[in-house]
């Protein structure tokens, strides 16, 4: 699985779906493409705020487009629970303050090798 692929399961394919398993990889690369378009955003309506002025409608619009790709963030992210054998439930703890830590911990922890009940072993992703 490559990087265009990641992105394309998790925006189109399983856009918020939380069904089957999700490698490590194939969630930071979305977390990080998640990051990365939300700062570059933001950067842009900062600019154009600064360029135009008070743009009161438009840059509260144009706010609210980096969660449209927050659902594929939780589905990836409940995938990536039951990769190691957990509940997708357990996104419901990355709201919870400081309880929330926990939860990015779990993220990081190596799925189950082999198939386990929620699907088949995930394919590795390639960064090429």
């Amino acid at each position: 699985m490559t990087v265009r692929d990641v992105l394309s399961t998790c925006i189109f394919r399983k856009y918020a779906s939380g069904a089957g398993r999700a490698s490590r990889g194939e969630f930071f690369v979305y977390f990080a493409f998640y990051i990365l378009f939300f700062t570059l955003w933001s950067l842009g309506i900062v600019a154009l705020i600064r360029y135009l002025g008070d743009i009161n409608l438009l840059d509260f619009v144009l706010s609210y487009v980096p969660f449209i790709f927050l659902p594929p963030l939780l589905a990836v992210s409940a995938r990536r629970f039951h990769d190691s054998g957990r509940t997708g439930w357990l996104v419901l703890l990355l709201f919870v303050p400081l309880i929330n830590l926990f939860g990015i911990a779990l993220l990081c922890v190596p799925g189950t090798p082999g198939p386990n009940r929620y699907g088949p072993q995930p394919a590795p992703v390639r960064l090429s």
